[in-house]
């Protein structure tokens, strides 16, 4: 598989990640619960060490609340759709 560079895009690159998502009106307070299994879950043991096996990272604490999704999602539409139009992406039709 060619890099994004050998492909003539330099400054491009697509880190692997996962998220939970909800629909938009979930109440808070089950988003909350939600968000604590998941980091308990992260922060077992047994995760860690598969992780770890498979060269993975999970994001620092700080950034796996429901807020800092948001905005990290929020961040790579953006940066996605810059992207479709520098390279002038059309659909098909």
């Amino acid at each position: 598989m060619r890099s994004y560079a050998e492909l003539g895009y330099a400054n491009l690159s697509r880190p692997l990640w996962h998220a939970l998502f909800a629909p938009t009106d979930t109440p808070s307070p089950i988003i909350e619960r939600l968000n604590k299994a998941l980091r308990e879950a992260i922060a077992d043991p047994n995760v860690q060490r598969v992780y770890a096996e498979q060269d993975l990272e999970a994001f620092p604490p700080e950034r796996m609340t429901p807020d800092a999704a948001n905005a990290y999602v929020r961040s790579e539409v953006q940066r996605w759709c810059q992207v479709i139009r520098d390279a002038n992406i059309q659909p098909e039709r």
